[in-house]
């Protein structure tokens, strides 16, 4: 999330408190600040701010000494258990600080305190509440893993977490960037699933390998004799998305007719089903996605800037799996608690050994790569009656880009050779796939064609 973040700051010493509160804006804390001098303003006040971190004095009354600090900090907790309480106190022993951290306080700190210090813990409380307020959220809506398990904890991924957050707030285009197997779609339903559309339909379409007419009938329907074949009504996917979420996946393979078409949707909110002479009420929200270099296609005019314009309100970039492989133990939990729930498995644990090997690989099919992997090692695990996931369960493909020229004939033949050689073996990692194989080695469809045309005519 983009707002800015409240914190609380808590002492019976109103200058003490006006210090602090100055002392953290000098150091360029990045949140909002409030305080309270008792118990009794704290709490009023962290139910009206609902504060991410609180720094909290344990003596706030004399009489009562450091027992008034405990109070508040289960009063606190108990309002909002996603708050962070860092214990601020002049008071400070060893017994107290395990006290407080047994109470829920997430740190313990002598005054005075070191502005840097604190300044960083508050940062950390910072991000721990908002994550821990996600996973509540994704319970609550029956989204299942949570965010941290869904994404990873990295540093790298913060930022997707805080922008999935905030286009689930708002009706806003999401365009969704990244490499094939990123968690593109699994993103975009996550946004529908958070969002206060999720009571209806996620309706999802890829517009590839496939005519014009055929896309242009999908997406706003046909009525019956609108055209030869039509011998039916067709409602659309644009209808079925109605008060849902339209995902449109690979929008960089929409053709250029039908991208003034889906403009004139998005602008004017209106369209006809092919045929029909009513208009009807274009009421979705829209998501898209694309692994290619969208500001490329723009300039190489493949791509409308208007429609961009109008598609890209907020964009999500979903980094390669290979350069944040520190988030893969997260993920990977997250993963085999899937399939224990999904096949019935009882596989708890990834062997370090096993950790050590999957951080190695090079991911070129990223978490897509990763759960058939340990869906596979997950099988043969259990097969061999364990409950974690051995380094002789994982099945590691190496990718194409260890293939080696051949060393034998013409410059030319030399590099053909090789050029087919790249194309047979990512053809056979794609299962068969000519537009996945295309876009894994950033060429089009019709040159993956004739390298397989050509080496099967060369068996021949």
């Amino acid at each position: 999330m983009n707002d800015v973040a409240n914190v609380l700051l808590v002492d019976d010493e109103e200058q003490l408190v006006f210090s602090l509160l100055k002392a953290l804006r000098a150091a360029g804390l990045e949140a909002s600040i409030h305080s309270a001098t008792n118990s009794d303003a704290a709490l009023k006040l962290a139910k009206k701010t609902r504060p991410e971190a609180a720094v909290v004095d344990l003596c706030l009354d004399e009489h009562e000494g450091v027992q008034s600090g405990f109070a508040l900090i289960r009063g606190l907790l108990s309002n909002d258990p996603s708050l962070r309480v860092i214990v601020l106190t002049g008071h400070g022993s060893v017994e107290n600080g395990i006290t407080a951290l047994k109470l829920g306080a997430s740190s313990f700190l002598d005054k005075p305190a070191n502005i840097s210090h604190l300044q960083a813990l508050l940062g950390d409380a910072i991000r721990q509440s908002r994550l821990r307020r996600e996973h509540d959220t994704l319970q609550r809506r029956g989204a299942g893993v949570s965010l941290e398990q869904a994404f990873g904890s990295s540093d790298a991924m913060r930022e997707v977490v805080d922008l999935v957050s905030q286009a689930s707030e708002t009706n806003q285009a999401v365009m969704l960037l990244g490499e094939t197997g990123t968690g593109k779609g699994y993103c975009a339903s996550l946004i529908h699933r958070l969002s206060k559309r999720a009571q209806h339909k996620f309706v999802q379409f890829q517009p590839i390998a496939t005519s014009s007419e055929l896309i242009s009938s999908t997406l706003f329907g046909h009525t019956a004799g609108a055209f030869t074949g039509a011998s039916a009504q067709r409602r659309g996917l644009f209808y079925e998305a109605s008060q849902g979420t339209l995902f449109l996946d690979e929008i960089g393979e929409l053709p250029a007719a039908l991208q003034v078409s889906l403009l004139g949707v998005l602008q004017d909110k209106r369209y006809r089903q092919i045929g029909a002479n009513e208009e009807l009420t274009a009421s979705f929200r829209f998501i898209s996605a694309t692994n290619r270099d969208i500001r490329r296609q723009i300039a190489d005019g493949a791509f409308r800037e208007d429609l961009y314009q109008r598609i890209c309100q907020i964009v999500i970039t979903l980094p390669p799996l290979r350069s944040r492989i520190d988030d893969i133990p997260t993920l990977g939990s997250g993963i085999i608690q899937r399939i224990n729930e999904q096949e019935g498995l009882n596989i708890y644990d990834i062997a370090p050994q096993a950790l050590t090997r999957l951080k190695d690989h090079g991911w070129a099919g990223n978490i897509r790569e990763l759960e058939r992997v340990l869906e596979d090692a997950s099988y043969r695990a259990s097969r061999a009656e364990r409950t974690f996931i051995a380094p002789e369960d994982l099945r590691l493909e190496q990718g194409v880009t260890s293939a080696m020229p051949p060393t034998s004939g013409s410059l030319i033949d030399r590099v053909e050779a090789f050029k087919a050689d790249l194309v047979k073996a990512e053809f056979e990692r794609q299962q068969g796939n000519v537009l996945a194989t295309a876009r894994a080695l950033g060429v089009t469809r019709q040159v993956i064609r004739s390298a397989l045309k050509r080496m099967n005519d060369g068996e021949e």
